[in-house]
């Protein structure tokens, strides 16, 4: 706790941070700056002085939401402010998902920040009393005003939880993962084996699931609730009480409606200006092999205005010229990443792009030029052709061809369906992927006997297969019967920015 009562200033400006230096000397605060990189912060946190109050960190602007991450696990109780040039609400929603406590810009003075720093130290004094406190008086038992039935509600999208009695605990990344695995559960049992699963390159053994479990519970008890998290000896965890979602409101648009309105949006901002690039971005998804339940992959997801999907079907209902557009910008956003991935932090893993395959005649020429400057990375791109006819015009595997000599893996993918004796005889397929059922319904026999059939098939003929569209224990144990070789999906873990992939490979590379 000695550093609790500090306030860390992360820029990505270093004349900027001198600058700040110098002012706040002036203004007779206690500073130390550290700019020689992220590699040393947790050395320098550990030596820094006691009389120090703010210090002052220099990063790259692209990794801002990593080193905030990072730091937010070295020093948990003190304050993080981020001084930097963001012009967008979702760098600005990823800064404090990762444990940032305020965003400040450029031109911010020495005073506000010493403001800042002394709202950031009332919070922590008061934190640390709080905290004292509690653990010398008995927690006091659960309110009797509500029944066993009133149910734990998930708020923010997972990101917090509303107890019985009103009371709401923030929730980590992992711990948002836990209490929606408990959610899906039928029974609210969960095993260890299945949280490391969907944790998948993040907690590496039985005894750190333990650990986030009793971090949850003391956090709980802190606020003078028992968290209904019991364990079931020698096996897992079970939450007894009942978990449900937010109720969506009357003006609550449904998913049709978002899409509809979505490809609205990105069509007029085309149209207006073809002013995409601010507006665009990529999220990262899981693919899980069944067989060692390891990450081994990941899915690039196109995000407009860091919020909403673009999914690969709406992509096929685009102007085709906007579709194109959208389309070679993400490709090469997402060869940029992949190139510092592997260049700066020797680190890299195959990802999938899914485009409609009808769109692959317009895309393919400027798809190639940008990949035969990037050929490194290509030879980790894999390709999903989203194809819903399969009789449909085939000039697709001719284009394909060059693709491959890349070292771009070809996959296709369409919905729960027994493949053609012509797609299976295809040379140029990597696999298949298909999808569950968008509905919340449990799965019918009959798309559970058709995707039996299908991967059977395709190992026979050599071929890998992913299940998508996983987003509960019921779905992954019917991908594993039916002898998939990976699992994609919400339930292995909600989509990742670049910095979560960075992450995520460092932790599996450490392994």
């Amino acid at each position: 706790m000695k550093h609790a009562r500090k306030v860390v200033v992360v820029f990505d400006d270093a004349n900027q941070c001198q600058k700040m230096e110098k002012e706040l000397g002036l203004l007779g605060t206690s500073v130390q700056a550290i700019v020689q990189g992220p590699s040393v912060f947790r050395t320098a946190l550990e030596n820094i002085d006691a009389e120090v109050e703010i210090i002052l960190l220099v990063c790259e602007r692209a990794h801002l939401a990593l080193v905030v991450a990072n730091l937010r696990s070295i020093v948990p109780h003190s304050g993080i402010v981020v001084v930097s040039q963001l012009e967008s609400e979702a760098q600005r929603t990823e800064l404090l998902f990762a444990g940032a406590d305020t965003a400040l810009p450029m031109h911010v003075s020495a005073t506000e920040l010493v403001a800042t720093k002394h709202a950031l130290r009332r919070r922590a004094e008061r934190f640390l009393s709080y905290t004292a406190e509690t653990f010398v008086a008995a927690t006091e038992p659960m309110p009797t005003s509500f029944t066993a039935d009133t149910p734990w509600i998930l708020q923010d999208k997972g990101w917090s939880m509303l107890s019985p009695s009103g009371v709401v605990i923030e929730l980590t990344y992992g711990e948002k993962q836990l209490i929606e695995l408990f959610s899906h559960s039928h029974d609210g049992r969960v095993s260890r084996e299945d949280f490391l699963q969907i944790k998948s390159g993040g907690l590496q053994s039985k005894r750190a699931v333990d650990s986030l479990i009793s971090r949850l519970k003391r956090k709980a008890a802190e606020l003078k609730l028992d968290l209904p998290i019991r364990s079931v000896h020698g096996w897992g965890y079970s939450f007894a009480g009942r978990i449900s979602r937010e109720e969506r409101s009357p003006e609550t648009l449904t998913a049709q409606e978002e899409q509809a309105q979505l490809l609205q949006q990105i069509e007029s901002a085309w149209h207006e200006n073809a002013a995409i690039d601010g507006r665009l971005s990529l999220q990262f998804q899981s693919r899980i092999q069944l067989k060692d339940a390891i990450q081994q992959g990941v899915e690039v997801q196109l995000y407009w205005d860091g919020s909403q999907r673009i999914h690969s079907a709406l992509l096929g209902q685009l102007d085709k010229v906007v579709t194109i557009a959208v389309l070679e910008r993400s490709i090469q956003m997402l060869c940029a990443d992949m190139h510092e991935w592997q260049q700066v932090y020797r680190l890299s893993t195959p990802v999938q792009l899914s485009i409609p395959v009808s769109i692959l005649p317009e895309l393919q020429p400027s798809l190639l030029r940008l990949l035969s400057s990037y050929a490194s990375e290509a030879r980790n791109i894999e390709l999903v052709l989203r194809n819903t006819d399969e009789t449909s015009d085939l000039t697709w595997i001719t284009l394909c061809a060059p693709l491959r000599a890349l070292g771009v893996s070809i996959w296709l993918e369409h919905d729960v369906s027994v493949p053609s004796q012509h797609t299976l005889g295809l040379d140029i397929l990597e696999g298949l992927r298909f999808c569950y059922p968008d509905d919340e319904q449990p799965l019918s026999d009959h798309v559970q006997q058709t995707l039996l059939q299908a991967c059977g098939l395709a190992a026979e003929h050599g071929l890998k297969t992913i299940v998508g569209n996983v987003w509960n224990k019921a779905r992954r144990d019917a991908a594993v019967r039916v002898g998939a070789t990976y699992v994609q999906g919400e339930f292995l873990g909600s989509p990742m920015s670049r910095d979560g992939v960075l992450l995520g490979l460092a932790s599996i590379e450490s392994m």
